[in-house]
């Protein structure tokens, strides 16, 4: 198996998606799933954490409450992103070698057995330490085009999106530390560790992509989110 365990990221309160994850995650057949209460941004007094990261020329934040631009993360970017970090220190306390990390809008396609199987198949020969299984892919930031490694995976373009992602060996310590610095958002900071020169994150793309997002209410924009980007 291409993975150890299954750490799915799941907000307390919000039952439903607890649910609905559940269910669809048996109908896909994972199996040695951990659930994991999800830091809730909420529950952050506004104003108490305040973190301001460097500019960053392709986007800007918005405040919680006004949308009105801000300079700060907001709460619930925060929570996500503890989020994150919890589940990669958990699986790594729990002595996985490898891990599937997914959130509770995740939405797989019929075939995912056989994506992870052609996954465990392409690596074996393949120096990895995170492999996306879903995002949307941003071309027009200045990265090198993917390119085709193996029959379906790609070296990584910049990429939004951390609903579905392996993540093996040294990788869990890359990827928790980069979120933790608190230098932009959590998938942001994995496109840092990816393209930069000294010791890059060793990161791929799985396609056809085989991970996406239920449209719902989204914690982080605060409003509902159809995630029709994540499908092309």
């Amino acid at each position: 198996m291409i993975y150890d365990i299954v750490i799915a990221i799941s907000l307390e309160r919000r039952k439903d998606r607890r649910e609905r994850l559940e269910v669809h995650l048996t109908e896909r057949g994972f199996k040695d799933v951990y659930y994991l209460p999800a830091f809730d941004g909420a529950k952050i007094t506004p104003n108490v954490v305040s973190i301001v990261p460097p500019p960053r020329p392709y986007f800007s934040f918005s405040d919680e409450l006004t949308r009105m631009p801000t300079n700060k993360l907001n709460r619930f970017q925060v929570g996500c992103t503890l989020s994150h970090i919890s589940a990669l220190k958990f699986a790594k306390m729990l002595g996985a070698k490898s891990a599937l990390l997914v959130e509770d809008d995740v939405e797989f396609t019929e075939n995912i057995q056989e994506v992870l199987k052609n996954i465990e198949r392409e690596t074996q020969d393949l120096e990895w330490e995170h492999i996306y299984l879903g995002g949307a892919v941003r071309n027009n930031l200045g990265q090198k085009p993917m390119t085709k490694v193996t029959e379906h995976l790609h070296t990584t373009g910049f990429t939004d999106g951390l609903h579905a992602y392996l993540v093996k060996g040294k990788g869990f310590d890359k990827i928790s530390d980069a979120m933790l610095a608190f230098k932009t958002t959590n998938d942001d900071s994995m496109n840092d560790i990816m393209f930069r020169e000294e010791n890059p994150l060793k990161a791929y793309m799985y396609l056809p992509k085989s991970a996406f997002q239920i449209t719902d209410f989204s914690e982080l924009d605060r409003r509902v989110i159809d995630r029709q980007d994540l499908r092309r």
